[in-house]
């Protein structure tokens, strides 16, 4: 399968991240993964300077940077990359916060995928919790 774009996905919950890059693989984005949230960043960094990276998903609670501070750090210094940001543990302020500091998205985490597929592909950025 062509591959469509570059996904790095961050969470500190490992089966999280593989869960999600099979998803994305299977849809036939490359995904990356990253478990530490401060080396996601700088991972980051590198990607968007060799012009490698198409999105960032990110959990919201994570120890050391959390993603709202993933998001901030992108959008002061990459911000044409888009950040989705997902949580098992959401609620209408966080999503709003999200939306209102740039974020792509905010998205309920259930067992299910499509939202995030839509947000790769680059569907509409609403902050409405979705089973998938």
């Amino acid at each position: 399968m062509k591959q469509t774009g570059r996904v790095l996905v961050v969470d500190d919950e490992k089966n999280i991240t593989t869960v999600m890059q099979a998803m994305l693989e299977r849809a036939g984005y490359e995904a990356l993964t990253h478990n530490d949230s401060a080396e996601a960043i700088r991972a980051i960094d590198e990607s968007v300077e060799a012009e490698d990276l198409n999105l960032v998903v990110t959990d919201l609670y994570m120890p050391g940077p959390g993603g709202m501070e993933i998001l901030e750090h992108c959008k002061r210094n990459h911000p044409q990359l888009p950040v989705v940001i997902i949580t098992a543990f959401g609620t209408v302020e966080s999503a709003v916060t999200a939306l209102k500091r740039g974020a792509f998205g905010e998205k309920m985490r259930v067992a299910r995928g499509g939202a995030s597929r839509r947000a790769a592909a680059g569907s509409s950025g609403d902050a409405s919790p979705e089973a998938g």
